[in-house]
């Protein structure tokens, strides 16, 4: 099943209203809706979320997807570069080979 909330963010200046906090209670609440789902995604460049990567996964047992951190690993790989990083969530600490 799939399951898609928005913050009703509307304006792009009102992601900075959004807390760590509330953003980790909603992204709980979204995977807790989705009880068959593979994976998370927080889709906003804006959103807080970095650290939030491991905890949410350590709590919701899936892996997290975040559309800033993620799309700049993305960005290291075209130039060449493949170090894991350890500390923000499962996707970020592969090695792709």
């Amino acid at each position: 099943m799939r399951v898609i909330r928005g913050l009703g963010v509307e304006r792009v200046e009102d992601v900075y209203g959004v807390t760590s906090e509330a953003l980790f209670r909603f992204c709980v609440a979204v995977s807790a809706a989705a009880t068959d789902a593979d994976a998370l995604l927080v889709s906003c460049g804006g959103l807080p979320t970095l650290e939030l990567l491991e905890p949410l996964e350590q709590h919701c047992k899936l892996p997290v997807v975040s559309s800033l951190p993620h799309a700049l690993r993305a960005g290291v790989r075209l130039l060449g570069l493949n170090s894991p990083v350890q500390g923000y969530g499962v996707l970020l600490s592969k090695r792709d080979d």
